[in-house]
Parts: C-alpha cells; structure tokens; sequence
C-alpha cells in the first residue's frame, strides 16, 4: 500500500511538473513522500509488534503512526493556508517533545508492571 501511494505522487507530481510550466507556483510533493516513508516504517514496526508484542515494540509502532498524524495536519493547514509555511524545526521540535513523552508514559508503566508483580 504505501508503495502504492509513493507511486501515486510521483505521477501526480510528474503530471503537475508539466501543468505548473504555464501555471504558477510548483507545487510541493515532500509532505506526500515523507507520508509514504512513515507508511512503510507503520507497515514494518507493526509487523515487528505483531511478532512480539511488547511495550518496547508498541512504543515503535506509534512512533510513525505520530508522524503519519503530524504530517497529515500539516497537509491540511498548508491546503487551508498555503501563503504560510511551518516551520520545520518547530515542526519537528513538536514531534520530538510528543515522543519524549510517550516514552517517559512507556517507562512508568512498566516500572508500575514490575511493581505489581513483585
């Protein structure tokens, strides 16, 4: 599937590189290819967390699930706004910071397992 996406914007961009000659301003295709990136690494992590279904492996998986749902709004306010650009490192920086907690969520909850358990 996600190859199929790739492939899918890199025809609409070929088709688009050939209309934006006469019409304007080009357009931008790196949000769908940094989508279709994190579609495969989904696709990849998931089967690792479905082989082995640990916190570890769970916290894997979400990670691009974030990404996929980051650069999905990015898309849409950059359709609803197209005079303004975000930022990457700010973007990014946001990314980082929703990580940083998960992962801190991830290691309380099997610190609070192992106490459970003992």
């Amino acid at each position: 599937l996600c190859f199929l996406f790739n492939w899918v914007v890199y025809k609409k961009e070929s088709l688009s590189l050939a209309l934006d000659k006469t019409n304007g301003i080009p357009r931008q295709f790196s949000i769908f290819y940094a989508m279709g990136l994190s579609l495969i690494g989904v696709g990849v992590m998931s089967s690792c967390y479905h082989v082995c279904p640990t916190s570890v492996t769970f916290q894997f998986d979400t990670t691009y699930m974030y990404l996929i749902a980051f650069f999905m709004f990015l898309k849409v306010y950059q359709n609803r706004h197209p005079d303004l650009a975000c930022n990457a490192f700010k973007g990014f920086l946001f990314v980082g910071l929703c990580l940083c907690l998960e992962v801190i969520i991830v290691a309380r909850g099997s610190d609070e397992e192992e106490r459970s358990t003992h």
